[in-house]
């Protein structure tokens, strides 16, 4: 498995797509980064609806292939996010887009706030968030988290995934074809107790840094997508769009937190002729037309939607 060193630690990475790997052709190359549990190859679904595409995915320090015996501070989101855009710096000429899934979304929102100067052409957000902004909310956010890490460590993988399979946020997977679902399970099952604790512990939303006064800020295109029946990430989806100006905000109907192992068709729906839209292009693109775009939203709910979340959450 191809892997890149760094200072120490080392992240398993993996090209996706048909398209060529070497950097040749006038497509920007997608770097794409997992959720809590996840690993790399989850985009291979998206990444087969969307071949002319090169995608580079990572597996996030505790997960897949990656280090799992780190040091606390390199779990840490601005660790893993210098990490990683050293790593793309290796590993491709040029600039390319950045989609982060979940806690994937964290550490490619910390990246593009943390290192302006990156060559990012566009973030994509799928089912994330900016932190918690209320200092009490994270306090007690990052007490749950170590609650939890203390649970995964006392069980062992398969006790740990049959609890997390079955929490409310998951629900809408149930109703996949059990193919999907039987591949998400062995997705999960490859992890570590430790590496997930370490996880939640240093990556978790509870320690993680507030980024909400860091929207206004940001200078490349955003979208954000989510399935409409994962209602918390909807609202923290439009709350978050309302803060960056330009800003695309896309649900997809009947879909749930995980959009892009859901239906990866629909996502590609989406992405593609946004990235056409948004991303300046050498040549013209042909890509599929149809999705329902909401552009610029610019008004944030009245209810406060960006605060903590539950335990049992997607981190």
């Amino acid at each position: 498995m191809p892997t890149i060193s760094l200072h120490g630690i080392h992240y398993h990475y993996e090209w996706l797509g048909s398209a060529d790997s070497s950097g040749a052709g006038s497509l920007p190359p997608i770097v794409a980064l997992h959720g809590f549990t996840g690993r790399g190859a989850d985009f291979r679904s998206l990444a087969a609806a969307m071949p002319q595409f090169r995608w580079l995915v990572f597996d996030l320090l505790g997960h897949g292939s990656s280090t799992v015996d780190a040091e606390p501070v390199r779990y840490s989101l601005p660790s893993m996010a210098s990490d990683l855009s050293e790593a793309t710096a290796a590993l491709i000429q040029g600039s390319f887009i950045l989609y982060g899934y979940s806690m994937g979304g964290r550490v490619a929102l910390t990246w593009v706030v943390q290192h302006p100067q990156a060559p990012i052409s566009a973030l994509i957000l799928e089912s994330s968030t900016a932190g918690i902004a209320d200092s009490a909310q994270r306090a007690a956010r990052r007490r749950k988290d170590e609650g939890l890490a203390g649970e995964v460590e006392a069980e062992s993988i398969e006790e740990f995934v049959n609890y997390w399979e079955n929490i409310p946020l998951f629900a809408s997977q149930h109703q996949l074809p059990s193919s999907v679902q039987q591949q998400i399970r062995r997705s999960r099952l490859t992890q570590t107790p430790h590496g997930l604790a370490s996880s939640l512990r240093y990556s978790g939303t509870g320690i993680q840094a507030s980024l909400w006064d860091d929207l206004p800020g940001l200078s490349v295109p955003l979208l954000y997508l989510n399935g409409a029946e994962d209602k918390k990430y909807h609202e923290i989806g439009r709350r978050l769009c309302a803060a960056v100006a330009g800003a695309t905000f896309v649900s997809v109907p009947g879909r749930g937190h995980n959009v892009h192992v859901e239906d990866p068709g629909a996502v590609a729906q989406v992405v593609s002729p946004w990235i056409d839209q948004h991303v300046a292009q050498p040549q013209d693109l042909v890509m599929g037309r149809g999705a329902q775009i909401d552009e610029g939203e610019r008004r944030a709910d009245s209810q406060e939607v960006g605060g903590g979340q539950e335990v049992g959450e997607e981190q």
